[in-house]
């Protein structure tokens, strides 16, 4: 069964502005004014959307099970560790899969702006919905793993286990294993292509790793937590917007 995610549109408004190069006294001016009008735009065209699973791991075919053995590997902290003594036979007990998404409005606002050749306004349009639709992420992974701490498990590798095709060397292609256990159970607002791309584009999938285990679990931090200094997935956007 698909649980839902009541999410809201958050984020935090300097640290937007920094990403965007605009925190500065150096700062464009004009880029800047627009930005308040743009947020309320992108919260106005967002049609925001969380959903999660959690699956068996028995139920899971070959090729999504040895997804749960590479999420569980690449973790570290206090459940690698324990799971590392324990030895790797130890079977994981399923996957929670995750799914965010903005819907396709924001996408289409953005495609408009370059054709009408307004590219700060399309290139800080588009940036926000990123922002948005990481803290969207954010709030998912969160209430997943604590819907998942009250079924008696916890993420393998905590919140460093996290499996996102296309990053951190997992192939894009596993995007259609974390697919096909969403639709299984029900609708989802995303399509996925032969290229294993989402329709729509400002949408995520990812899951996490869990076994069997005592309720304390490193859980995914919540959206005003959340400090990219300090996440696991050092080649993200807003990591490496960071360091610039």
């Amino acid at each position: 069964m698909l649980e839902r995610v009541n999410v809201q549109l958050e984020i935090e408004g300097e640290r937007a502005l920094r990403r965007l190069g605009l925190s500065g006294d150096g700062a464009c001016r004009r880029a800047k004014a627009r930005f308040g009008s743009l947020l309320g735009q992108a919260k106005a065209l967002a049609r925001p959307a969380g959903l999660f699973c959690l699956a068996a791991f028995a139920s899971l075919p070959p090729k999504t099970r040895e997804l749960c053995w590479a999420g569980r590997a690449a973790g570290g902290g206090a459940a690698g560790a324990e799971n590392t003594a324990a030895g790797a036979e130890k079977q994981p007990a399923g996957l929670l899969v995750c799914l965010a998404s903005l819907g396709s409005l924001l996408s289409e606002n953005v495609d408009q702006l370059f054709s009408q050749k307004d590219s700060m306004a399309a290139f800080t349009l588009d940036h926000l919905a990123t922002e948005l639709l990481f803290s969207l992420a954010d709030q998912v992974s969160h209430a997943a793993a604590l819907y998942a701490q009250g079924q008696g498990l916890r993420l393998s590798a905590g919140s460093a286990g996290k499996l996102s095709p296309g990053e951190n060397g997992l192939p894009l292609s596993a995007q259609a294993l974390l697919y096909a256990e969403m639709v299984k159970r029900g609708p989802i607002p995303c399509q996925l292509t032969e290229g294993f791309m989402l329709v729509p584009a400002k949408s995520l999938l990812f899951a996490y790793p869990l076994e069997s285990g005592p309720l304390e679990a490193d859980l995914p931090v919540s959206p005003v937590q959340h400090d990219c200094a300090a996440c696991a997935n050092t080649d993200c956007y807003f990591r490496r917007a960071l360091s610039r």
